[in-house]
Protein backbone atom coordinates (compact mmCIF):
# COMPACT_ATOMS: atom_id res chain seq x y z
CA UNK A 1 0.00 0.00 0.00
CA UNK A 2 1.54 3.30 -1.10
CA UNK A 3 0.53 6.32 1.24
CA UNK A 4 -0.87 9.55 -0.52
CA UNK A 5 1.41 12.46 -0.73
CA UNK A 6 0.00 15.17 1.12
CA UNK A 7 0.30 18.47 -1.03
CA UNK A 8 -1.08 21.27 1.20
CA UNK A 9 -1.52 22.18 4.69
CA UNK A 10 -5.43 21.75 4.65
CA UNK A 11 -4.93 17.90 3.84
CA UNK A 12 -2.27 17.63 6.62
CA UNK A 13 -5.04 19.44 9.17
CA UNK A 14 -7.49 16.60 8.40
CA UNK A 15 -5.23 14.03 8.63
CA UNK A 16 -4.50 15.47 12.09
CA UNK A 17 -7.66 15.84 13.41
CA UNK A 18 -8.74 12.16 12.21
CA UNK A 19 -5.95 10.76 14.01
CA UNK A 20 -6.63 12.83 16.78
CA UNK A 21 -10.25 11.54 16.99
CA UNK A 22 -9.03 8.15 16.73
CA UNK A 23 -6.91 8.82 19.67
CA UNK A 24 -9.44 9.91 21.48
CA UNK A 25 -11.89 7.30 20.99
CA UNK A 26 -9.01 5.01 22.35
CA UNK A 27 -8.40 7.10 25.09
CA UNK A 28 -12.10 6.63 26.33
CA UNK A 29 -12.08 3.12 25.48
CA UNK A 30 -12.66 0.21 29.15
CA UNK A 31 -10.46 -2.14 27.14
CA UNK A 32 -6.95 -1.88 27.13
CA UNK A 33 -4.67 -4.79 24.97
CA UNK A 34 -1.03 -4.26 25.52
CA UNK A 35 1.82 -6.06 23.97
CA UNK A 36 4.71 -6.13 27.25
CA UNK A 37 8.01 -5.32 26.08
CA UNK A 38 10.29 -8.17 26.09
CA UNK A 39 14.45 -8.25 26.26
CA UNK A 40 16.01 -6.48 23.35
CA UNK A 41 16.23 -9.10 20.83
CA UNK A 42 12.60 -9.23 20.41
CA UNK A 43 11.44 -5.86 20.53
CA UNK A 44 10.84 -6.45 16.86
CA UNK A 45 8.57 -9.30 17.20
CA UNK A 46 6.41 -7.12 19.76
CA UNK A 47 6.12 -4.79 17.84
CA UNK A 48 4.51 -6.78 15.27
CA UNK A 49 2.26 -8.25 17.49
CA UNK A 50 0.81 -4.59 18.55
CA UNK A 51 0.80 -3.61 15.08
CA UNK A 52 -1.40 -7.12 14.18
CA UNK A 53 -3.35 -6.49 16.96
CA UNK A 54 -4.37 -2.62 16.34
CA UNK A 55 -5.25 -3.98 12.68
CA UNK A 56 -7.67 -6.96 14.13
CA UNK A 57 -9.57 -4.68 16.57
CA UNK A 58 -9.85 -1.91 13.61
CA UNK A 59 -10.99 -4.53 11.59
CA UNK A 60 -13.26 -6.22 13.94
CA UNK A 61 -15.04 -2.66 15.46
CA UNK A 62 -13.75 -3.44 18.89
CA UNK A 63 -13.79 -0.46 20.76
CA UNK A 64 -10.04 -0.90 22.86
CA UNK A 65 -6.95 0.99 23.22
CA UNK A 66 -3.71 -1.19 22.14
CA UNK A 67 -0.34 -0.54 22.40
CA UNK A 68 3.07 -1.65 24.43
CA UNK A 69 3.94 -1.50 27.70
CA UNK A 70 7.26 -1.89 29.97
CA UNK A 71 8.19 -5.82 31.00
CA UNK A 72 5.27 -7.64 32.73
CA UNK A 73 6.11 -8.82 35.94
CA UNK A 74 5.35 -12.17 34.80
CA UNK A 75 8.50 -14.15 33.01
CA UNK A 76 7.30 -15.99 29.95
CA UNK A 77 8.50 -17.34 26.73
CA UNK A 78 7.67 -15.54 24.05
CA UNK A 79 5.54 -12.37 23.32
CA UNK A 80 3.47 -11.70 26.23
CA UNK A 81 -0.08 -9.65 25.68
CA UNK A 82 -2.47 -8.18 28.65
CA UNK A 83 -6.12 -7.84 27.95
CA UNK A 84 -7.83 -5.91 30.65
CA UNK A 85 -11.57 -5.57 30.88
CA UNK A 86 -14.47 -5.03 33.16
CA UNK A 87 -16.44 -7.86 31.91
CA UNK A 88 -12.91 -10.40 31.92
CA UNK A 89 -10.64 -8.70 34.58
CA UNK A 90 -6.75 -8.74 33.71
CA UNK A 91 -5.97 -11.91 30.90
CA UNK A 92 -2.28 -12.49 30.08
CA UNK A 93 -1.31 -14.37 27.24
CA UNK A 94 1.74 -15.90 26.42
CA UNK A 95 3.74 -16.91 23.25
CA UNK A 96 1.58 -14.72 21.07
CA UNK A 97 2.70 -13.95 17.16
CA UNK A 98 1.02 -11.94 14.75
CA UNK A 99 -0.22 -15.04 13.38
CA UNK A 100 -2.15 -15.97 16.15
CA UNK A 101 -3.22 -12.29 16.95
CA UNK A 102 -6.79 -12.86 14.64
CA UNK A 103 -7.73 -16.06 16.28
CA UNK A 104 -6.69 -14.49 19.77
CA UNK A 105 -8.63 -11.58 19.01
CA UNK A 106 -11.77 -13.37 17.58
CA UNK A 107 -11.54 -16.21 20.43
CA UNK A 108 -11.22 -13.66 22.97
CA UNK A 109 -13.73 -10.44 21.64
CA UNK A 110 -16.03 -11.84 19.39
CA UNK A 111 -16.82 -15.17 20.99
CA UNK A 112 -15.81 -14.28 24.96
CA UNK A 113 -14.18 -17.40 25.48
CA UNK A 114 -10.38 -17.72 27.00
CA UNK A 115 -7.93 -18.72 24.46
CA UNK A 116 -6.55 -21.76 26.66
CA UNK A 117 -3.56 -22.93 25.49
CA UNK A 118 -2.35 -19.17 25.45
CA UNK A 119 -3.55 -18.63 28.68
CA UNK A 120 -1.23 -17.32 31.54
CA UNK A 121 -3.35 -15.40 34.14
CA UNK A 122 -6.71 -15.07 34.75
CA UNK A 123 -7.48 -12.62 37.20
CA UNK A 124 -11.26 -11.72 37.38
CA UNK A 125 -11.92 -8.36 39.23
CA UNK A 126 -14.38 -8.48 42.21
CA UNK A 127 -17.22 -6.69 40.85
CA UNK A 128 -17.87 -6.04 36.96
CA UNK A 129 -16.69 -2.12 35.81
CA UNK A 130 -14.50 -1.88 39.06
CA UNK A 131 -11.26 0.14 38.38
CA UNK A 132 -8.40 -2.15 36.74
Amino acid sequence: MVAKRITNPEELQRLCDKARNEVAVREESEIMVSVCAGHNESISHDHQVARALLEEVRALGIDARVGMKGRCELSAPGTVVEIRSPRDGVVLYGEVTPELVPRLVRTHFAEGEILREHLLVHHQCERAGSEL
